[in-house]
């Protein structure tokens, strides 16, 4: 296996001709096809394949729907049956892409049905060389480690019989009582069956059961799922499992048995919109893109030193006069359509206070609460953390957190804690008087007398009113410094990972080399997809690690850059918090991760060049700047947004009844009706003789008869045209 030092593109990933004379150009590895990022627990896919219908293709539903499962279905029907974001048929095997259809013959399906699978444990070999007569690799995957599997009979066999697929198949038919799908003529799939056994899920937490199960067999296709994040992500698994050839004729997916769940809990992606303002449209656009590679958690550090962009009713004067400008601000409604958004994809939405260090934005408005760093000289001074000693702070930030905890619904709050300058503390007159009774220094009591008092704001909050009940989320500054912490909070490490916090009892989030902003050398990924957070914990505290989280400081990125230094870099992250930490095989990772590189920019997602030289075989781009118009008034009403080039306005959303990604009818159905209805009726009064305002008309009625018609025909032909025929071009 090689390493993150002695990866080389040319040995590694090279140009071949088909006689096999090696061309020595430096390039990207050619992108795999239908194969899933992050990878599956376990996996098990034969060289049979099935062509989909595109435009008849639907979901449909074992058990009772709800908004969200309903909402993605909707998504995912649509981006079926438009043919979008799939991976297309690699152009070095397409002289042989004739062959495919030769399959589809009458006695296929049972052909098919009998295909070996193969499985292969190191990831390497010839099964992933997929050749052009069998178009698709056997294999079949499953961890070797503890299978943590919900169903204890998902548990696949060493010994995978040539007929797997089809056994595991008939085993969920009877256990969950399905209906078979079976479309025997030539293989075709219309339709997927969605299973999903506890639907009544409705917030995303840290402890929600993501798991799934996928079959495709000649049964039909089958997604199973004990709660309805499971299914979301089965979802996502089935879309990417489809495949497609250059021309977009046919899509097609091969037979497939995927028992699937992640390895952490917590899976998440920080983003900065204090440093730089990150518009709406594109946070929407990223959790779009987290949504594709199964991540669970966006960390929004949404205020810092700079500026303070969160726009608070309670005190509006923080944003008038911390922002960048006055546009440059979240307002609630902003904030309730992310998290909404968010929502739907199965994706908590964790805000960031930055206390008591980073609040320099809140001096501009605030500067009481401020405290004042004094140096020897009398004329140099400014303002350093919150002053802890002041009864205004936490008046403030008990207001503060009672607003922010009815817009953000997670159970848990961050309210960092990093880069405290302490010795401001023990530099302002007025707090080192607070502490001149006590044997310490003015700096260690403060710290912790500080917290001691958040945290009983917290509380308080939460007992009169349980709905905003939280737990926090601190950065491993605080359990450095202060001793009396509540034991259900979360530490986030991002310096070292000692076994001191993990003593401690403290659930950890890891961070410490997933830093996006000092990635300077970009094919220095590698060290983002080896770097795994149980490297360095204690096997006997290894359940103590929640997860991790990538994270993009922003000093040095903006609105128009973030998403490529984000994506795809990002996904290497997300398989190794979700997928078997024995999935570390970088030439296996190489052409997958170049296949989700490729997956990101077709469906619409500015991602930026990992591997080196090369391109991707582009499909209709589904989201980004061209369809992502719709939004919600404040009658939750689909309207098209109008002309507006303000990024900050230029967003999607959604509400439980819309049809996302649908396209935009100028007129509906029941208008379409009564507007043919109303020119039959005009049609036939013209021609009545005694038309009341033809009467003292002294021309050819004939005429004027005859014009009036023949514009009511054009204005019904444009009805239709706008209605049905157009939207289908664009």
């Amino acid at each position: 296996m090689l390493s993150s030092n002695d990866i080389i593109f040319e040995n590694t990933w090279r140009y071949r001709s088909f006689p096999g004379i090696k061309i020595p150009v430096v390039r990207s590895p050619y992108p795999t096809f239908g194969s899933p990022w992050p990878l599956p627990w376990s996996w098990s896919s034969s060289s049979c394949y099935y062509n989909v219908d595109m435009k008849r293709f639907h979901f449909e539903f074992h058990t009772i729907s709800n908004e969200i499962l309903q909402s993605a279905v909707n998504r995912y029907t649509y981006m079926i049956q438009n043919k979008l974001g799939f991976s297309v048929y690699p152009k070095v095997w397409q002289h042989n892409e004739k062959n495919l259809f030769s399959h589809f013959s009458d006695n296929y399906q049972s052909t098919c049905e009998n295909s070996p699978v193969k499985r292969n444990h190191d990831f390497r070999g010839s099964s992933w060389e997929i050749s052009p007569s069998s178009f698709r690799a056997n294999r079949h995957y499953s961890s070797t480690t503890t299978n943590h599997s919900h169903d204890a009979n998902l548990k696949t066999s060493n010994d995978i019989s040539h007929n797997f697929i089809s056994e595991q198949m008939s085993r969920l038919i009877r256990k969950y009582k399905l209906s078979e799908h079976s479309t025997r003529r030539r293989g075709i799939k219309k339709s997927a069956l969605l299973h999903v056994i506890n639907p009544d899920s409705k917030l995303p937490h840290v402890n929600m059961d993501e798991s799934y199960i996928l079959c495709v067999s000649g049964n039909g296709i089958f997604i199973i799922a004990n709660e309805t994040w499971g299914a979301l992500r089965g979802l996502e698994t089935l879309s990417q499992l489809m495949w497609t050839i250059k021309d977009q004729s046919h899509v097609f997916v091969n037979q497939t048995y995927i028992v699937d769940y992640p390895r952490f809990k917590h899976r998440g992606l920080m983003i900065d919109t204090s440093r730089h303002f990150i518009s709406k449209s594109v946070i929407l656009l990223n959790l779009e893109a987290m949504s594709y590679n199964k991540l669970n958690v966006l960390h929004w550090h949404i205020v810092d030193d700079q500026s303070f962009p969160y726009q608070s009713d309670v005190y509006p004067e923080l944003s008038a006069k911390g922002a960048y400008r006055e546009d440059l601000v979240y307002t609630s409604k902003d904030i309730k359509e992310i998290v909404e958004f968010a929502r739907f994809r199965g994706i908590r939405v964790i805000p960031e206070f930055d206390i008591p260090g980073h609040t320099r934005s809140l001096s501009l408005s605030h500067p009481e609460i401020m405290s004042q760093c004094q140096y020897d000289s009398k004329n140099l001074a400014y303002y350093g953390p919150l002053n802890p000693a002041s009864n205004k702070t936490y008046e403030l930030l008990e207001n503060l957190f009672n607003e922010v905890f009815q817009l953000f619904l997670d159970d848990y709050v961050h309210l960092g804690g990093d880069e405290v300058e302490t010795i401001c503390w023990d530099r302002d007159p007025g707090i080192v008087q607070g502490v001149e009774n006590y044997d310490q220094s003015s700096s260690i009591f403060w710290i912790n007398y500080f917290w001691r008092c958040v945290q009983n704001i917290v509380t308080q909050i939460g007992k009169k009113n349980p709905q905003s009940k939280r737990n926090l989320i601190l950065w491993e500054d605080v359990v450095e410094h202060v001793t009396d912490l509540n034991k259900s909070l979360f530490v986030q490490v991002w310096k070292s990972y000692s076994s001191f916090h993990l003593s401690k009892g403290f659930n950890i989030i890891y961070s410490i080399c997933w830093y996006l902003d000092l990635l300077n050398d970009i094919k220095r990924w590698t060290d983002f997809y080896l770097c795994d957070p149980s490297d360095h914990a204690p096997l006997e505290t290894e359940r103590q690690i929640l997860g991790g989280e990538a994270c993009m400081w922003s000093e040095y990125q903006s609105d128009y850059t973030v998403l490529t230094k984000i994506w795809p870099v990002t996904s290497a992250v997300a398989e190794r918090l979700w997928s078997a930490k024995e999935v570390n095989d970088l030439e296996f990772a190489g052409p997958r991760i170049e296949e989700q590189r490729c997956r990101l920019i077709n469906r619409g997602i500015p991602a930026g060049v990992l591997l080196g030289p090369g391109y991707c075989d582009g499909t209709k781009q589904m989201t980004a700047w061209n369809i992502n118009e719709i939004v919600l008034d404040e009658h939750k009403n689909i309207m098209k947004r109008m002309g507006s080039n303000n990024n900050n306005n230029n967003y999607i959303s959604e509400h439980k009844n819309d049809d996302y990604y649908r396209p935009i009818n100028l007129w509906s159905n029941k208008d379409l009706l009564i507007g043919i209805f109303i020119g039959i009726l005009l049609t036939l009064l013209l021609r009545h003789r005694n038309f009341l305002p033809f009467r003292k008309v002294k021309c050819n009625l004939s005429i004027i008869r005859t014009v009036v018609c023949l514009c009511i025909f054009i204005f019904v032909i444009l009805m239709i045209f706008f209605n049905h025929i157009y939207p289908v071009f664009v």
